[in-house]
């Protein structure tokens, strides 16, 4: 059933899919059944009134897209600081301005399946800005076209290693190297490479 909290993000996302279905929804979400994946039918499957519980969620989930849309459309948000996202679609979903900046924040193997879900749906560039931990999950779902390292000229002595064990070698090319004015260097590497 759930063993991880992140299995919650699969279980709404199912939801989100029923309503999807239904000819008098109050929303769509046509990623909803790809994000939710068999795993979360089956939650929702084995909960005792799995779906009976349903509309708890789907009404939260057309109440804060109305509050989304308000504040960016009539009260002049710029970014959305999405915490806990899980596989929150909104950014793909939503009439969103091309200058928004939306900020999905959850643990680095939810973003990652989420990001590997809807990749082929984002246009442009998508940027990840986070840490070892997040960039691994990353890294082994083959999501980074190009790196951007910092190298500062600090030495900590303890830290999360960026490429820890068990992943594939990755061939990098060093695109670009720029040396800032804090003395510390600008790594572009993208990928392919000897």
């Amino acid at each position: 059933m759930i063993e991880h909290v992140s299995d919650t993000a699969r279980w709404v996302a199912y939801y989100r899919a029923m309503e999807t279905d239904r000819p008098d929804a109050i929303f769509r979400d046509p990623y909803a059944r790809r994000l939710a994946g068999a795993e979360g039918k089956a939650i929702v499957d084995r909960l005792p009134d799995g779906r009976r519980m349903a509309w708890a969620m789907i009404v939260r989930t057309a109440v804060f897209d109305e509050l989304i849309l308000d504040r960016i459309q009539h009260r002049g948000a710029t970014t959305v600081l999405n915490l806990a996202c899980g596989l929150d679609s909104r950014p793909w979903r939503l009439p969103l301005p091309s200058d928004l900046h939306w900020i999905d924040v959850d643990l680095p193997g939810i973003l990652g399946y989420k990001t590997a879900a809807l990749k082929a749906e984002t246009a442009g560039e998508l940027i990840l800005i986070g840490g070892a931990g997040i960039a691994n999950a990353f890294m082994r779902l083959d999501l980074i076209d190009e790196y951007r390292l910092l190298v500062s000229p600090v030495l900590f002595g303890v830290g999360t290693p960026l490429f820890q064990g068990g992943q594939s070698r990755a061939r990098l090319t060093l695109a670009e190297a720029t040396r800032l004015d804090t003395g510390a260097m600008l790594l572009t590497y993208t990928r392919g490479g000897p």
